[in-house]
């Protein structure tokens, strides 16, 4: 990246103090309502601006003539209020994930008492459930998780009757709620059930940890997993990962992608030991620390609008059903916020946003991009401060464009297939957690205006430490 200028360098250098040290940590959340004990419940959350969704799952006691809970909870910050009917129908065991690109959450299979294990896909849009198309067959204790980089659902494991053993070692994805079977790998996953499975941000990959084949619930002759693999979406490949260490083996453990940490997080289990494991992309790492109890059979989902990992329910170790609420992240959250509006050149409007899966973290480098650029070689200029500003540029030949920061430094870069990125390496200083920055694209585009340049909307964007 070309030299900052000498007042940027000034500024970021009298900010620089003592090394960080700082890490994510647990906290127990306190709602004033909860939803009623359960396990196997399918948990995942609706995106960035969405609520993290709860559905169904096993009570502690089945009454007679009664089944598993048929209802659904949304939790937003730190309250919990039920979604309206109509619902699937009730059931454990179930998978869930949320598909991004069109908005729609996923959920399939499971187990309900009277039907058996289910087959049947439903969709929700934010306001309704409807039924999705038929697919792999049916099937309870599989794992999904959404690859945001190309844009589908995975699933893999689970109980299937018809298979040997009952454990298939089919992959499937689903994107739209339509699915295709995955050719069979003869060198992936082997057949399993209660496998976790998560997306691994730092390789750009779906990630399958562990499972079991099981001769009965935690029986003698159970074979237990606890292999970490990951699935290359471009090339509908598994290949398995070497870790210098894993987690133990497990049965109903919980998983959950920190996506702005980078970071995976198992917790808890039959089998497994008291603290959660942490996947950095590499290795797995054992997290010594306060957290929440030992427990199994309970659900995680990353909170995107709250910047962490949201845990209910389970089963404590000593077989008491919990219905409390805990989070995971950093003390010190990173944010990036788009703002305003920008103006529109022959690609369309320029889009200002950080870079997928790149965010402000001290002793790492941020990636900024705008997207929607003209073709060619276009030379964009980003402007950068510690300001922001609502300041119309119709006097300077740009009418229905606004500045949207008071820029202290100004990088050109030029563009390429219609896009163009920013770099700022972060100094691993205590001192530089919360600082704030604006930001904002002017984007070369003769013709379009007077002045020959169009604007990006501005880019809010707040240091933050892993």
């Amino acid at each position: 990246m070309p030299d900052m200028h000498p007042t940027s360098r000034l500024a970021l250098a009298t900010l620089v103090c003592s090394t960080a040290t700082a890490q994510a940590t647990w906290s127990l959340l306190y709602p004033p309502t909860s939803p009623p004990p359960r396990y196997e419940a399918a948990m995942a959350s609706l995106g960035e601006d969405g609520p993290v969704v709860l559905f169904s799952g096993r009570p502690p006691v089945i009454q007679p003539n009664a089944g598993f809970l048929q209802d659904a909870w949304l939790l937003q910050g730190n309250t919990w209020t039920p979604m309206p009917g109509p619902l699937p129908p009730a059931r454990e065991g179930a998978a869930m994930a949320y598909d991004v690109r069109r908005n729609l959450l996923v959920l399939f299979g499971g187990f309900t008492i009277g039907s058996g294990l289910r087959g049947d896909t439903w969709l929700y849009d934010g306001n309704q459930w409807q039924p999705g198309p038929s697919g792999p067959s049916a099937r309870r204790n599989h794992a999904m998780a959404y690859d945001p980089i190309h844009m589908t659902i995975v699933m893999f494991g689970g109980v299937v009757p018809g298979f040997p053993g009952g454990y298939p070692q089919d992959t499937w994805e689903c994107s739209g709620g339509s699915w295709s079977q995955i050719p069979p790998q003869a060198n992936g996953p082997s057949p399993r059930a209660w496998n976790l499975m998560a997306f691994d941000a730092v390789n750009g990959k779906v990630l399958l940890h562990g499972g079991a084949l099981q001769s009965a619930v935690s029986g003698p002759q159970d074979i237990l997993y606890n292999d970490t693999w990951l699935y290359d979406g471009q090339i509908h490949q598994w290949q398995q990962a070497q870790p210098a260490s894993a987690p133990p083996p497990r049965i109903g453990g919980a998983i959950a992608a920190d996506l702005e940490r980078g970071r995976v997080i198992v917790h808890g289990g039959e089998l497994a030991n008291d603290y959660p494991w942490e996947w950095n992309g590499q290795n797995w790492s054992l997290r010594v620390e306060a957290c929440p109890s030992a427990r199994s059979k309970h659900s995680m989902a990353f909170d995107e609008p709250g910047h962490r990992l949201v845990m209910f329910g389970g089963v404590t170790n000593s077989g008491s059903p919990t219905t409390d609420l805990w989070a995971f992240g950093s003390q010190f959250p990173t944010t990036t916020a788009r703002y305003g509006t920008g103006c529109s050149g022959s690609a369309g409007v320029p889009k200002l946003d950080n870079r997928l899966f790149s965010y402000p973290w001290i002793g790492e480098t941020y990636t900024s991009e705008v997207q929607r650029v003209p073709q060619g070689s276009v030379p964009v200029f980003f402007a950068t401060g510690f300001a922001a500003t609502a300041n119309s540029l119709a006097a300077v030949g740009m009418p229905g464009c606004s500045q949207y920061v008071a820029p202290l430094v100004s990088d050109l870069r030029i563009a390429n297939n219609g896009r163009a990125t920013w770099d700022l390496s972060i100094p691993n200083s205590t001192a530089m957690i919360g600082l704030q920055l604006y930001q904002q694209a002017l984007v070369l585009s003769p013709g379009s205006n007077a002045a020959g340049v169009i604007a990006s909307n501005g880019l809010d964007l707040r240091v933050g430490s892993r």
